[in-house]
């Protein structure tokens, strides 16, 4: 045995090596990475965290593509994509539009990847008020409904006993004072503060689109009052509905996307008294990619298709097109379904169409206070 010894030690150490050398052959020729292509994309504000997500970019990696992405207005994003943008998500079709019309000579295509309706956040208390006079309900299911004519009206009245929050509510909150108002973003850079003007117009024109010059004209001045009874809007959505969520708001009424209290909620943070009120006459927020390059087909693709972005989407609070019961099952996960209910016209709830793109800038512009003399044929 003496005398093997070191023979077999020998044929020991040489079937080591040859399996070192196979192994590590084998980790230098396995499967080459999946190479990147960059894609770079405008997106508004509501959709930064979704973008920022570990879980979504490993996932278009995995895809082949290194996204990245601007944030801008909906209605800014014609005037910011140019060469090296490869796609836009403006919040709406509407303002997909003025997308298109902007960059028309690279314009590939226009899909809608989610989409999210807008909603009133508040509190327990204010709701309850609003209750008592009729101007919100709770339905059997848990679900909060705003009735829009009826704050349309008071918002545009010029009577102090009808405009105020004690004349539209009963037994409100002590600090509840004042004209009555609803807290958006800026109506003529921001999609969700445009699709509230369309929303009201809607109901200021006998409960159709306005389609005219001379409908635009009549429903202006009380589309200028409901911008105007706020005192000033806020920069963004993410703003709003942070204050919301961490309890500190003081506006009693805030117009913002379901998809920024949903992510919210979906994340376990939600104000002991907080509220998602959903508008009775509701206008669904199609966030519309425009496809201005090749690489912005593969974004679309990937956005539609791959299991863990439309995984990713619902965690943000958003309605995949690619998969319509996954915001559904996000939110019954964490016992939600009372909050935001995944058919909305089976709570009572109406769709209604948007006015054209031309019309609704037209509308957003006077509102804001920065249309030109003559905008949309209005003295």
């Amino acid at each position: 045995m003496r005398r093997t010894l070191p023979g077999i030690l020998l044929v020991l150490v040489l079937v080591a090596g040859a399996v070192y050398v196979f192994v590590g052959r084998g980790r230098h020729h396995g499967p080459a990475p999946v190479p990147t292509v960059a894609a770079a994309g405008l997106i508004g504000s509501e959709k930064q965290d979704f973008f920022a997500d570990k879980d979504a970019d490993q996932a278009f990696r995995s895809q082949g593509l290194a996204v990245s992405v601007r944030q801008a207005g909906s209605w800014n994003m014609g005037s910011m994509a140019g060469p090296g943008t490869d796609f836009a998500i403006p919040a709406s079709s509407v303002t997909a539009q003025a997308v298109i019309k902007a960059d028309s000579a690279r314009y590939q295509g226009e899909y809608t990847v989610f989409y999210s309706p807008l909603v009133m956040l508040s509190t327990v208390e204010v709701a309850k008020a609003l209750g008592r006079k009729g101007v919100a309900e709770q339905t059997s299911d848990g679900t909060w409904i705003i009735h829009m004519k009826m704050l349309l009206t008071a918002i545009t009245s010029t009577d102090p006993a009808l405009n105020t929050w004690d004349a539209i509510t009963t037994n409100p909150p002590a600090w509840l004072k004042g004209p009555v108002y609803v807290a958006t973003t800026p109506t003529d850079t921001s999609s969700s503060a445009s699709l509230f003007l369309a929303t009201m117009s809607y109901l200021a024109n006998g409960s159709k689109p306005v389609a005219s010059t001379q409908e635009l004209c009549q429903v202006a001045p009380q589309m200028r009052q409901l911008i105007q009874a706020e005192g000033g809007s806020v920069g963004t959505n993410n703003q709003l509905t942070s204050d919301w969520a961490s309890g500190i708001s003081t506006k009693p009424l805030t117009w913002t996307y379901e998809s920024e209290a949903a992510e919210q909620v979906l994340a376990g943070v939600k104000p002991p008294n907080g509220v998602v009120l959903y508008p009775d006459f509701y206008m669904p927020s199609d966030h519309t990619l425009v496809q201005l390059s090749p690489k912005g087909g593969q974004v679309k693709d990937a956005l539609l298709h791959d299991r863990t972005l439309l995984d990713r989407e619902a965690h943000y609070g958003f309605r995949p097109a690619g998969d319509p019961t996954a915001f559904a099952k996000a939110v019954e996960a964490k016992g939600a379904s009372s909050i935001f209910p995944s058919n909305l016209p089976s709570v009572g709830l109406h769709p209604i169409n948007p006015p054209e793109t031309s019309i609704l800038q037209s509308l957003s512009a006077i509102a804001a206070g920065t249309a030109a003399p003559g905008t949309g044929g209005c003295s």
